[in-house]
């Protein structure tokens, strides 16, 4: 079970605390795909190329709903 953030909203050290709370599954990830043969190395390496790929996909999704929104306020303004 992973913990949840101590408080809602951000904090001091809430990226400390979500370090904390993802350490035991990020362990047995590593032990994993230690197991079927990969290094520790390619195994970091992957991870933080999967990471940055997300982050991205993130941040690409954030703009386009965004640009979205921005369309549908100046629609409603062009209707009244």
């Amino acid at each position: 079970m992973t913990r949840s953030p101590k408080h809602d909203g951000p904090y001091p050290d809430r990226d400390i605390d979500c370090q904390e709370a993802i350490e035991r599954g990020f362990q047995d990830l590593m032990e994993n795909v230690m197991a079927a043969g990969w290094t520790a190395f390619e195994i970091a390496e992957a991870i933080e190329s999967l990471a940055m790929a997300d982050r991205l996909a993130r941040e690409d999704v954030a703009a386009v709903d965004a640009q979205i929104e921005i369309g549908r306020v100046l629609a409603s303004r062009r209707k009244a």
